[in-house]
């Protein structure tokens, strides 16, 4: 029996910057740790964490919240899952949905059809903008019959 486990292809870290930019907050936590390095990318304005614990290390892109998520990261849009804070579905949808419609990168697309087809029930439609959902649905039948249902929930 093969027990491999796919591993993600992307990981991000949605950061608020707070009184001070929040790389400077990211590098001032990795400072002095063996576990972490962190690299900035000035001409994409990026940083890249990376976690060496493990082979292969993991690689983790740090984005300023309001860029790829949410602008404040309170608890209407964060939910906390074995200790970790991620995303809710919805602002997860609407993060990928808003790069998808930028860059029409198809990973971003089968985060939105794998999370619309298996957890549609737990996302607040007003949190999605409708015409850009409507647009992936053309595109993408796969996510049709979740935003469906979540039309449905909504509409009755």
């Amino acid at each position: 029996m093969d027990r491999r486990v796919d591993l993600p292809q992307e990981i991000f870290c949605i950061v608020e910057g707070g009184a001070s930019h929040p790389f400077r907050r990211v590098r001032h936590a990795c400072a002095g740790s063996a576990d972490f390095t962190t690299v900035v990318s000035p001409w994409s304005s990026r940083l890249h964490a990376t976690y060496h614990r493990y082979i292969p290390s993991i690689d983790i892109e740090i984005l300023p919240a309001g860029e790829q998520g949410p602008r404040r990261l309170d608890s209407s849009k964060v939910q906390i899952i074995r200790h970790i804070p991620f995303l809710t579905m919805s602002e997860f949808i609407r993060a990928k949905l808003k790069a998808w419609a930028l860059r029409g990168a198809e990973n971003d697309a089968s985060d939105i059809i794998f999370t619309m087809s298996r957890y549609w029930n737990r996302v607040d439609i007003n949190r999605i903008p409708e015409q850009e959902m409507n647009d992936f649905v053309r595109q993408h039948r796969e996510a049709a019959a979740g935003w469906m249902e979540l039309n449905r929930k909504y509409r009755e």
